[in-house]
């Protein structure tokens, strides 16, 4: 996951605080205070969305290691799946038995890459878990079984996921309130 790009949290809070400085003159002009309004309103968004691209951030680091291990045992399952897979001596109901268990590691493989990243991170392979992190567990896999049945296979956030749609950044308009943000 890349890092966030963009004014670090601490600048937009430092912004912020001198808006609100700014607004807490009374003597004010009507149309500076109109704009620093909205631009105070523009960096309060900013923040929100840095903060939360450093929550993401933070809990991709934490879990990149263990998610790293099960994608690479998916994996290594479904290359074994598609070996055997290959072998033109098996019998039908091998091989579709064989078939079950590679949609079952591609659904797996598709948990581990497409897990929601605000969430803590609930292991697909670790045994003696509780009923509530098995419930987690079970209730994720069925969503990705959900998206892989209908096709939507990467990068389409699911409805209940706490997924956010990256926002572009538009042409036209974004110049101007950056200049007056660097003033």
């Amino acid at each position: 996951m890349p890092k966030f790009k963009g004014p670090g949290l601490s600048v937009l809070k430092k912004k912020i605080r001198d808006n609100e400085r700014l607004l807490k003159k009374e003597n004010l002009p009507a149309n500076i205070r109109v704009e620093h309004e909205r631009a105070l309103l523009g960096l309060q968004e900013q923040l929100s969305m840095a903060q939360l691209e450093h929550k993401k951030q933070k809990i991709f680091e934490r879990y990149k290691k263990v998610r790293f291990f099960e994608r690479k045992k998916a994996e290594r399952r479904i290359k074994q799946l598609e070996k055997s897979l290959k072998d033109e001596t098996m019998d039908d109901e091998k091989r579709k038995q064989c078939e079950k268990s590679m949609r079952k590691c591609q659904i797996d493989l598709m948990y581990i890459k497409e897990y929601p990243p605000l969430t803590k991170y609930v292991s697909l392979y670790a045994e003696g878990t509780s009923e509530q992190t098995e419930e987690t567990r079970n209730r994720i896999w069925a969503e990705m079984e959900e998206r892989f049945n209908s096709g939507r296979k990467h990068k389409i956030p699911s409805s209940g996921s706490n997924r956010v749609p990256v926002q572009e950044k538009s042409s036209t308009g974004g110049d101007l309130e950056d200049e007056f943000l660097q003033r």
